[in-house]
């Protein structure tokens, strides 16, 4: 009998905890989206849920279980479902049953144009192409004008790793010059170099193989005289070279 009882209660425990409505999540909220809709989230969600399951002992039950919700390994593989998203944070209330998943989309930081295949992408602050663009004109927007014949597509690198640091440390750099840039000019891979075009200055040429961060003082100094500057060279390291 005592047997019995307990292979019922064991039973009943399964059921309570694996299959019964108990523990069953009732209400799921994303929050942060601005592009993202929440039915494409909930498909990318369930995806990355049920690809973690298949891993795991918990393979057949639902991912909407607040016992099983596995929120570390969601949030690892959930930005890959959807190149759009840049980082994903989660919480259960385990009284309401609710789940709140809050979305950091990708930022555009620079608009990536292709000049020859007239196709222009929004890049992060990673350097990840993660959406189409319009080509832009002023200064509303940084603008890069790719003349070379590679081919980037959705979810691929402007560069590589350390190029981008890079570039986003030169991008910074003319920031903190407070000059007025109207876009950059990049033609030349091999040379791992780039130009930086103002609208009413001195055209830069930088490496992308180290950053600039040193000539930011020269430069301050040498700001008064921009106007008079046809371009300003600082493809090696501890040198600037100008040509009046």
């Amino acid at each position: 009998m005592v047997l019995i009882i307990a292979y019922l209660l064991l039973i009943f425990l399964i059921w309570l905890f694996f299959f019964s409505p108990v523990f069953r999540i009732k209400q799921i909220e994303f929050q942060g989206m601005e592009y993202l809709g929440e039915n494409d989230l909930l498909a990318n969600l369930r995806q990355a849920s049920f690809e973690i399951s298949g891993r795991s002992l918990f393979r057949i039950f639902p991912f909407e279980n607040t016992i099983f919700w596995q929120a570390k390994e969601i949030v690892k593989l959930l930005p890959q479902e959807n190149i759009l998203i840049a980082e994903v944070s989660s919480s259960i209330n385990y009284f309401q049953r609710s789940l709140r998943v809050n979305i950091q989309e990708r930022k555009g930081e620079v608009v990536w144009c292709q000049l020859n295949y007239h196709h222009c992408f929004w890049v992060d602050k990673t350097g990840v192409v993660f959406r189409e663009a319009p080509f832009t004109e002023g200064s509303l927007f940084v603008r890069v004008d790719d003349s070379t014949d590679r081919t980037l597509v959705i979810g691929s690198l402007i560069l590589e790793k350390e190029q981008v640091e890079n570039f986003f440390a030169i991008k910074n750099l003319l920031s903190d010059l407070d000059v007025s840039l109207y876009n950059f000019n990049f033609s030349k891979p091999e040379n791992q170099e780039i130009e930086a075009i103002l609208s009413d200055g001195p055209k830069f040429y930088f490496s992308l193989r180290f950053k600039p961060n040193e000539f930011l003082r020269p430069l301050l100094e040498l700001k008064k005289d921009f106007s008079k500057i046809d371009y300003i060279d600082l493809r090696v390291e501890n040198r600037i070279y100008y040509k009046p």
